[in-house]
């Protein structure tokens, strides 16, 4: 009992001294001064103590000093972590803490603590608790969200209800804040928390393209890209309205939602693009010369996905102009890597998918197609080297000409420092006296030691 009073007053009294440390740590000299003398070790060890009106204090006080790195490394050397942890279900405390961990969740060492400490579900089951439908930003969500951004993390929220109670909320709420959705996109990046997405995809689709959303479809691609009945269910019923989406919201105003909806379609390898030609070719072909600059990479990968599903699809990208809009593109912007890289593509598929007669237009038209594959052969992407390699190839195999310029290549790449020795002119003459062949020549330098060695 002697013990249970003495600890009680111990903390009226650190108490009191932590309340006037938090005031004169207002004036930043004497915040500097306190944490140079040791003030986080001794905030820390205040965690362990059972007053509440103590640990809400310390809390506070760590709040105030974790917007600075230097305090935060002292913190992430220290069991912070798992000393906050059993304070998250303390009602009087857990605001106070789950800021304290949002300031703390930017950096990653206290991260990989906090996943470590089992941190996600408990974050998880406050959020579930919560019940709100409007889901509006919390520190839990923010948490979250720093969490979602490590691999290692991702693959805990699986067994959480996290993707099931973002799935309610999003589709419940008019007007969702970004939090959530921002959450729910950095999920889907892993395999299966996108197979968790994947069965409200349908709605989730529906309602990006009802209120053109941007997040909402940038959700449905992330989702699709792992999900291939997702993606089926996609090319099934939503193709023709993703493109008459695509070319009403293409204006400057509203071009995330076009460049969502041009990369989704992206993605649909196969896809019945047939009966959309008419009106998608000639639309795509205007955008890449009068569209804006962050809808090109999107509406080339269309292109060459569009190119990749049917043979007739390939021939009507060459029949529609776009090759020649294409090389253009090309040369005006030869320093964008990814888009040179989505411009081989286009080429390749064109070459591998399109059949005899896509082949020969291209070889034998003034689209200059295999000339532009042969001048990235060796580009310092190796992606697109790689590609274009491809597609010359197959051309190889068909036209004796292309054959023998890839080979003549491929030996001039290879054998390149050879070949400009050689065509510099540096090679000695035989009958050229280099610098030492006066040595060579006396006759001191026979094996016997003497010119009349010989019988």
């Amino acid at each position: 009992r002697k013990f249970v009073g003495l600890t009680r007053r111990q903390d009226h009294l650190l108490r009191v001294c932590l309340y006037l440390l938090l005031n004169v740590a207002e004036e930043s000299r004497s915040e500097i001064k306190m944490v140079n003398r040791g003030l986080v070790p001794m905030l820390v060890e205040c965690l362990e103590r059972e007053q509440t009106d103590l640990l809400l204090l310390a809390v506070c006080f760590l709040k105030k000093l974790s917007i600075y790195y230097e305090n935060q490394a002292e913190m992430a050397r220290l069991p912070t972590i798992d000393r906050l942890t059993p304070l998250l279900s303390r009602e009087p405390l857990t605001s106070a803490v789950l800021r304290l961990l949002l300031n703390l969740s930017f950096d990653r060492a206290h991260r990989a603590a906090m996943s470590a400490a089992g941190l996600i579900p408990k974050l998880v089951q406050h959020l579930v608790k919560e019940g709100r439908p409007t889901a509006d930003e919390t520190p839990v969500l923010c948490i979250l969200y720093h969490l979602s951004l490590d691999d290692r993390c991702k693959s805990q929220f699986p067994y959480t209800d996290c993707m099931p109670w973002l799935v309610r909320c999003l589709l419940s709420s008019q007007n969702p804040q970004p939090a959530p959705l921002a959450l729910a996109i950095s999920l889907a990046s892993h395999r299966r928390n996108a197979q968790l997405f994947s069965g409200a995809i349908d709605k989730l689709l529906e309602r990006a393209l009802r209120d053109a959303d941007a997040l909402f479809l940038r959700l449905v691609r992330t989702v699709a890209q792992h999900c291939g009945s997702a993606r089926g269910a996609l090319l099934s019923s939503r193709a023709e309205a993703l493109c008459s989406a695509l070319m009403q919201h293409s204006s400057g105003v509203e071009s995330d939602f076009a460049v969502e909806c041009a990369s989704t379609l992206a993605q649909l390898e196969g896809g019945p693009f047939g009966p959309l030609l008419d009106r998608l070719l000639p639309w795509i072909r205007s955008c890449l010369s009068e569209g804006p600059d962050e809808l090109l990479v999107p509406l080339v990968q269309l292109v060459a996905t569009v190119a990749r599903s049917e043979e007739t699809c390939a021939k009507a990208v060459v029949q529609q102009g776009l090759v020649v809009d294409l090389t253009g593109l090309l040369r005006a912007r030869q320093e964008d890597d990814q888009l040179v890289l989505q411009v081989a593509y286009v080429f390749d598929a064109l070459v591998s998918g399109g059949g005899p007669s896509v082949q020969q237009s291209l070889v034998q038209g003034a689209q200059e197609v295999p000339a532009y594959l042969l001048d990235l052969l060796h580009d310092r992407n190796p992606e697109v080297g790689r590609v274009c390699g491809h597609a010359l190839v197959v051309l190889a195999h068909h036209y004796q000409e292309w054959d023998r310029r890839l080979r003549e290549a491929r030996f001039c790449w290879h054998n390149a420092q050879w070949l400009a020795v050689v065509q510099s002119g540096e090679m000695p003459e035989e009958h050229e006296e280099g610098p030492c062949e006066q040595f060579l020549d006396r006759s001191d330098l026979l094996s016997n030691g003497s010119a009349t060695s010989d019988p």
